[in-house]
């Protein structure tokens, strides 16, 4: 208040300069060599009394406040109504009633006039208002139009605008076993890979006015991916989810939504080949050959912490041996893959004990050259001459190793049957002819299939 006068006293100062100023510049423009007191001249009188006036009109106007201090009203807008949290507990746990919608919304803001002294009221602060809604009235379920009442820590509150809400009631219900879900949003880096989130608790418990719980579908766990690259245990809010797929506000039920534990883990993946061993497939009876094996499953997706992955190129199998095989067959091994390097995993699903090898071992095929192999002639008549392109042929037997080194040339006859032909030139079939039930597997292949025969007749003696 000190430095307030002063700088009052300074201004009006500062002022009377400026009219002494001014008088002076009057009396200098009078008659030469005549001079008075400027407080004698007739402008200087006008002035003195005029500042003067305003100075008392001043001074008599604040004692005047300052004694009476008036009352003054002030209108403070867009005051947010509460509910005593004791008033609602009561009604939830003696009635067995809850309010029923979004507090948040059905709250509307109001507007609260404010009486007090002219020298309080410009330090008056929405802040220091606070606005109610009284629940006396509220007995049973149903609408009500609730009066509004406000409190004001400077002055008092003079009308509260709307002075009543409507708010409905409803039956107090709770369900204790809300089904939780997670779900993700956004997306991991890429080469990264999430497991399965596991949350303390796969249920919630909330409760509020019966149609409000009746109406909840789920609570849902929303994990965000983006940027994500180690695992995560913290505790996420959950979202209340209805019967049509909206969300629905925390101010909506009895309890604050709780919070669920989520642990999920967060690991770099590759992709790297799975391979088998045969150590001994070169020993197999010289008979024997080994087909190319066929795996049940050629790569799996591992994933481990960063330096552990880096060690892993591929999966190899135990070695298999096969050597004391010694028939065709076809089967199917199990594998064997020792431990993974600790922290690593399948994640595509791949059961490593499991993983089979087809192995297909047939016989060796073989062939051997019969050259100039005779041909037998049948069924000659003696009154007839026969003459034959060729007498012999090239044969190549093909089939299973063991049968073709066990073949010889007598298990093989090859004929040509010219009987009941008369004179004449005939193409006639070579046939060849073994023992089936040896040989069966015995392809034979010759190097002519037909002979030219020319028959004539023998000349008489």
């Amino acid at each position: 208040m000190e430095n307030g006068t002063e700088k009052s006293t300074a201004k009006t100062g500062n002022f009377l300069s400026g009219i002494r100023r001014l008088i002076a510049a009057g009396t200098n423009s009078g008659t030469k060599g005549e001079k008075k007191p400027w407080f004698k001249l007739p402008l200087a009188k006008r002035i003195f009394f005029l500042v003067l006036s305003v100075l008392l009109a001043m001074f008599l106007w604040g004692y005047a406040l300052m004694a009476k201090n008036p009352d003054r009203k002030k209108t403070f807008a867009n005051i947010t109504p509460t509910i005593e949290a004791s008033a609602m507990e009561t009604l939830n746990t003696t009635r067995f009633i809850a309010l029923y919608g979004d507090l948040n919304e059905l709250l509307k803001p109001v507007s609260v006039t404010v009486s007090a002294p002219i020298t309080d009221v410009s330090r008056i602060k929405a802040s220091d208002i606070t606005a109610s809604v009284d629940l006396k009235k509220v007995t049973h379920t149903g609408a009500y139009d609730l009066e509004v009442k406000a409190t004001c820590a400077v002055g008092t509150v003079v009308s509260v605008e709307p002075s009543t809400i409507r708010l409905e009631f409803d039956t107090l219900k709770r369900n204790d076993s809300i089904p939780i879900t997670c779900v993700f949003t956004g997306e991991l880096p890429e080469g990264y890979w999430h497991g399965e989130p596991k949350l303390n608790t796969d249920k919630v418990d909330l409760s509020g006015a019966q149609r409000t719980i009746d109406s909840i579908k789920r609570a849902v766990c929303y994990i965000d991916l983006d940027g994500l690259t180690s695992g995560i245990n913290d505790a996420l809010q959950l979202t209340i989810i209805d019967k049509e797929d909206n969300e629905m506000s925390n101010a909506s039920f009895r309890e604050v939504i709780p919070s669920v534990t989520v642990e999920m883990e967060v690991l770099p993946h590759k992709v790297v080949p799975i391979e088998y061993e045969i150590s001994d497939a070169d020993q197999l009876p010289n008979y024997l050959q080994l087909e190319e094996p066929r795996l049940s499953v050629t790569e799996v997706d591992i994933a481990a912490p960063a330096d552990v992955l880096d060690m892993i190129d591929k999966l190899v199998s135990e070695p298999l041996h096969i050597s004391t095989i010694t028939e065709p067959q076809q089967y199917t091994e199990t594998l064997t893959f020792g431990l993974l390097p600790e922290g690593a995993k399948p994640i595509d699903g791949t059961n490593l004990q499991g993983v089979l090898l087809a192995l297909n071992i047939t016989e060796k095929i073989e062939k051997q050259v019969f050259d100039h192999f005779a041909i037998r002639f049948e069924g000659e008549s003696p009154d007839l001459i026969y003459e034959y392109a060729f007498t012999d042929v090239d044969i190549t037997i093909m089939g299973p190793a063991r049968l073709v080194k066990e073949f010889l040339t007598t298990d093989l006859t090859v004929v040509v049957n010219v009987g009941d032909r008369g004179p004449n030139v005939y193409d006639l079939s070579i046939e060849t002819s073994v023992d089936k039930d040896r040989f069966g597997e015995i392809e034979i292949i010759l190097a002519k299939s037909v002979v030219r025969v020319t028959i004539r007749q023998r000349s008489a003696q």
